[in-house]
């Protein structure tokens, strides 16, 4: 009974949070159609026909990684964001911010790029003394584990950190 309980408990949590498959550089730098180091310019939001939230992002290609040309404008198409007072969020979906300075893997589509994954394949630049630390920005996603004994458990991932952007840039770069 303290089982079934246990597990009733770890699927009810799962069910209100995005679980994901987390995958190593090299698998989302060959999946990805574009990997791009860039910064956040602005942002565009409205509803479309079947009365969706639409964020559209504009992105300043600093270093075109994968599929862009740095210098390019590229748009990040994401379904979600706040418009005229609605809020529509997916759990684990990522937010951009005009003057963020990312690092993002993508997929190409129609004219624009979606992101690799929902809620993975950003990355933070984050300013230091050394240059740039490059955080994984994960929001509320769970990730699935199976441990020793077989049974199934969710847990929040910790973000991947990488001391050096242009060491980061070098992973990829090698995985190409």
């Amino acid at each position: 009974m303290k089982l079934n309980i246990l597990i009733l408990f770890l699927f009810c949590n799962s069910a209100f949070s995005t679980v994901a498959v987390i995958h190593s550089l090299k698998t989302m730098t060959k999946r990805s159609g574009v990997v791009l180091e860039a910064e956040v310019l602005s942002q565009d939001v409205f509803e479309d026909e079947k009365g969706r939230i639409i964020t559209l992002s504009k992105l300043l290609v600093k270093d075109g990684l994968k599929g862009a040309k740095t210098g390019e404008e590229i748009t990040l198409y994401q379904i979600g964001g706040e418009y005229k007072g609605r809020v529509m969020r997916f759990q684990g979906s990522s937010v951009f911010s005009p003057g963020e300075h990312i690092i993002l893997f993508g997929t190409p589509y129609k004219d624009k790029i979606v992101q690799y994954g929902l809620g993975i394949g950003k990355f933070k630049v984050i300013k230091t003394h050394r240059g740039g630390e490059v955080v994984e920005d994960i929001h509320d996603l769970d990730i699935a584990r199976k441990s020793l004994s077989g049974i199934h458990f969710f847990e929040a991932p910790k973000p991947r950190k990488y001391p050096s952007l242009e060491d980061f840039k070098n992973k990829i770069r090698s995985a190409l």
